[in-house]
């Protein structure tokens, strides 16, 4: 998608005919009503609170992202159509990180400078960490739908995340390959330019040392190679029962790709990094192999249905469905919420809600923050690839 200007969305910047009828949603809101007393006064004519979304419009991120600015303009906007959060409509300013940790520390401060009460994103942990401490220092919100860094929240107590951490997420992936695959011995191959691959990769090696396994190799790669010959010519040289890749989706599909081509038809896993357009660099070779995410649509809730209905009215039908468009929808609604509760004129109080979420129900499931600002149990989704599509497996529960 082409990377988009900067732009706010006010009350009745959509006309109405881009309305979603409210069928779609209703049970979402009735949902919310009764869990938290969540309803939007008629009148929205208050001064709009300014909610600032920082996505990557532009650099390699840029198509994913697009994703998540979608579901945060479509979240927004029902906000704003069901007459806003105590009488007032978010004014939601989409800033481009450029796909960089520079970019979204600047997208941060451009955030507090335009007295933004809280903060949606960024979704990649390198890009996230950097924003997450100039909000910590400056007191604003911030919830990111799929930063799964474990470093993220213990930045501060201002910073909230809608998804499981690389933690679980490396300890399920070891049961799978250990318990499921039968694997005792494994190789890992990691960018080296990507905080959530190498988080992951840690602990992913850390779990399945405790359950017995046995690393034998770690490589390392660039984000922007593309031939992997040398990378796996060393990994045959190992000839592991399991081959883990925590990278996303372009050079994840690229490394299985050439690795059939090589003759290695060893299993491999990844983490939820692999949910995008990977059949897209890895086409049919993906076959057999192994992959963890937060959300998968054919196991959904009605929520999770009126969510998909709503997006495809809008946007037309996603190539695929990233787990990106629910936990981004989740974090604005959660916001909405906390709004309700703390208000947004006192950041420290907005902060005081978020922290105090109990059963929040989202289109990813029920929302409980622990004491570090991460949602509790939460289990990870094993997805299996065959040639052209994907296949539920099971839920890995969280602890």
């Amino acid at each position: 998608m082409a990377a988009r200007t900067e732009k706010c969305l006010q009350a009745g910047m959509w006309r109405e005919h881009h309305g979603i009828p409210f069928g779609r949603i209703g049970g979402l809101l009735v949902c919310l009503v009764l869990l938290g007393g969540f309803l939007f006064p008629p009148n929205g004519s208050a001064e709009p609170i300014k909610i600032a979304a920082i996505f990557a419009q532009s650099g390699i991120a840029a198509d994913n992202n697009a994703l998540a600015i979608n579901a945060v303009e479509l979240a927004a906007d029902e906000i704003n159509r069901r007459g806003g959060v105590r009488g007032r409509h978010l004014a939601l300013t989409i800033i481009d990180n450029q796909s960089t940790p520079i970019g979204s520390q600047a997208a941060a401060r451009r955030a507090v400078a335009m007295g933004a009460a809280a903060v949606i994103g960024p979704s990649w942990s390198s890009h996230c960490l950097p924003a997450a401490k100039v909000l910590q220092d400056a007191g604003v919100p911030m919830i990111t739908p799929t930063a799964s860094n474990p470093q993220i929240t213990r930045i501060g107590d201002y910073i909230f995340r809608v998804c499981f951490t690389d933690d679980f997420q490396g300890r399920a992936l070891a049961y799978l390959a250990r318990k499921d695959i039968a694997a005792r011995t494994a190789v890992i191959l990691v960018n080296a330019n990507e905080a959530y691959s190498m988080t992951l990769a840690e602990f992913f090696g850390q779990h399945f040392s405790r359950l017995g396994g046995k690393v034998l190799w770690q490589g390392t790669y660039n984000a922007k190679a593309a031939d992997f010959r040398d990378l796996l010519d060393q990994t045959r040289r190992q000839r592991p029962q399991v081959i883990f890749v925590p990278g996303y989706a372009r050079d994840s599909g690229l490394i299985v790709s050439q690795a059939r081509k090589v003759g290695i038809q060893t299993t491999f896993i990844g983490g939820d990094g692999w949910g995008g357009e990977i059949f897209d660099f890895g086409g049919a070779a993906l076959a057999g192999c192994y992959y963890t995410t937060h959300w998968y649509p054919t196991r959904s809730n009605r929520q999770s249905q009126e969510l998909m209905n709503s997006y495809e009215a809008r946007f037309g039908p996603p190539s695929v469905w990233r787990t990106i468009i629910p936990l981004t929808w989740d974090a604005v609604w959660l916001l909405a919420a906390a709004i309700e509760k703390g208000g947004a004129t006192d950041r420290a109080a907005l902060r005081s809600a978020l922290a105090a979420t109990r059963n929040f129900e989202g289109v990813s499931g029920a929302i409980s923050f622990d004491d570090q600002g991460n949602p509790r149990g939460k289990g990870a989704y094993v997805i299996r690839l065959t040639a052209e599509s994907r296949e539920f497996v099971k839920i890995i529960a969280a602890p």
